[in-house]
């Protein structure tokens, strides 16, 4: 039979161990956590770059379009036309 400081000392031993492990799970989790976090940062500013650039891409479509509008005057047979063409579409 053990002695009972041998079974007290066994389990102090094993109560130890379970805190240590405890704790590096802990620190563990906590890193992973912030490893985590600053992917998702990382990720939503370059997500917020790109939109940013297509927005710009985009809007630098329709401004010379105005210009080229104002500079250039249309055909009026052609918006004739395109009128007829869709007030034919227009009856089906």
């Amino acid at each position: 039979m053990m002695k009972e400081s041998t079974i007290a000392s066994s389990k102090t031993e094993s109560e130890r161990a379970r805190k240590r492990y405890i704790e590096v799970f802990s620190k563990i989790v906590a890193e992973t956590d912030l490893y985590r976090l600053r992917t998702r940062v990382a990720y939503v500013q370059q997500s917020e770059e790109t939109l940013s650039e297509k927005r710009k891409h985009c809007a630098s479509f329709s401004a010379p379009s105005t210009v080229v509008a104002a500079n250039h005057p249309i055909d009026k047979g052609v918006v004739d036309a395109f009128q007829n063409a869709m007030a034919l579409l227009g009856g089906l």
